[in-house]
């Protein structure tokens, strides 16, 4: 039986390294999620593929060779008569997008698109997907339409505003500073990166120090009192009972009742902190408490409008 060739590993490798990609951004549901981590494993293994073998790494994206090649590719030579149907198609699009008949509308641009791949048609439905929510595939039909005209500055506003919507608010203001410099005579787009640098700014600062926890638990372990509260813990003859019970049981014991015994410390341990020094708990905790505090003044992912008078604003139609 052939080994893969090294070719063939190395485009697996990309493929992999995208995958990963997709998971890290949690952008599909957690099942979606779970069978893209089974693919990963089932490639890994199909073509045995070690994640740590630098040899296999190519420095570039396959995301980014892809939107290359579509950059690329000539506009294609559609018939007049095609370009008109797909014209008629769009302008139904936008009359349902007026009538905020939006799936409709993305029915009529995809219509329109089977018979001329035009950047209008694909941000025009990256539009219609922002109304119905579907911010990753507005993101996604952004991103066609900019690798077929990399200076088309609508484009770049709805690409900023689906980033926005993501939570993705430093990307949504770089996004929307590049329509900016394309289009300085719009306001809505500076206004809209203010908006978006704003945003991440707040989340940045919002985001949790994993090391919180750590001048509080120093002041704990370095307190007297505790030292002395674990001490005279230790002395007590219903404690020692369950440390020689526990003792006993883990050469062969039986789990449950080592289980039984553990709990039953624990709920002594939980008694005696309370009475003794209830303000102990409470130092140890109120770094924690403070950073969930913080967390859930955030929106990150919520209504991207919850905390400003107005979001984003959205170009109209072409």
């Amino acid at each position: 039986m052939s080994m893969p060739s090294l070719f063939d590993q190395r485009l697996v490798y990309s493929i992999l390294e995208f995958l990963q990609e997709v998971i890290q951004r949690k952008s599909l549901p957690s099942d979606k999620n779970e069978a893209v981590e089974v693919a990963v494993q089932v490639l890994r293994t199909a073509f045995d593929i070690d994640p740590k073998d630098e040899n296999l790494r190519t420095g570039v994206s396959l995301s980014h060779l892809f939107e290359r090649a579509v950059a690329e590719i000539k506009p294609e030579d559609v018939p007049e008569e095609l370009k008109a149907k797909a014209e008629a198609l769009k302008n139904e699009g936008n009359d349902c997008m007026s009538f905020g008949a939006f799936d409709a509308a993305v029915q009529k641009y995809t219509a329109a698109l089977d018979l001329h791949r035009c950047p209008i048609y694909y941000c025009n439905r990256a539009a219609a997907l922002s109304k119905l929510g579907e911010h990753r595939k507005a993101l996604d039909d952004c991103k066609m339409a900019l690798a077929l005209d990399p200076d088309y500055c609508k484009a770049y506003g709805r690409m900023g505003l689906a980033y926005f919507n993501l939570g993705m608010y430093a990307d949504a203001a770089e996004t929307y500073k590049k329509a900016y410099e394309l289009d300085p005579s719009n306001e809505n787009f500076l206004c809209n990166m203010r908006l978006a640098e704003n945003r991440a700014s707040r989340q940045q600062s919002s985001t949790p120090d994993a090391n919180s926890w750590r001048p509080a638990m120093n002041a704990l372990f370095n307190s007297p009192t505790f030292l002395q509260t674990i001490y005279n813990l230790s002395q007590l003859p219903s404690v020692q009972s369950l440390m020689a019970s526990l003792s006993s049981r883990s050469e062969g014991g039986d789990a449950n009742q080592n289980l039984s015994a553990i709990v039953e410390l624990v709920q002594l341990l939980s008694q005696t902190f309370d009475l003794q020094n209830p303000n102990i708990a409470e130092t140890l905790f109120n770094a924690a408490r403070n950073d969930r505090g913080n967390e859930g003044g955030s929106n990150s992912t919520g209504n991207p409008n919850a905390n400003e008078k107005n979001g984003p604003d959205d170009a109209k139609k072409d």
